[in-house]
């Protein structure tokens, strides 16, 4: 059975020519799933927070899970950074980042 044309969008060619040129290529892994939860009424630091998620994790007792926090860009390269919790067993990596947004 033949496979149906694919021809690549706009966006996707370029993309591949950059990725080509520059070498860019996502060397940590995959991005499986991403997404927002707003806690509302949630008065603690972001401090706070990442203490209080260590401490329920270390409860936990899991196997070779190494905690840290890391520091990413908000923005471009002289945006300020924001401080988010990593939580990494094997090839799983779980970024947490406790902003405040809104009210």
């Amino acid at each position: 059975m033949p496979l149906p044309d694919h021809k690549p969008k706009k966006g996707e060619t370029i993309r591949a020519i950059l990725d080509f040129i520059f070498t860019f290529k996502n060397k940590r892994g995959e991005i499986l799933d991403g997404w927002i939860y707003s806690a509302e009424g949630l008065s603690l630091s972001t401090q706070e927070f990442y203490a209080a998620v260590e401490q329920q994790v270390a409860a936990q007792k899991i196997p070779d899970l190494e905690v840290s926090r890391e520091e990413f860009a908000q923005g471009g390269l002289l945006s300020n950074q924001r401080q988010y919790l990593r939580l990494m067993r094997e090839r799983l990596t779980i970024d947490t980042c406790a902003a405040p947004f809104g009210t």
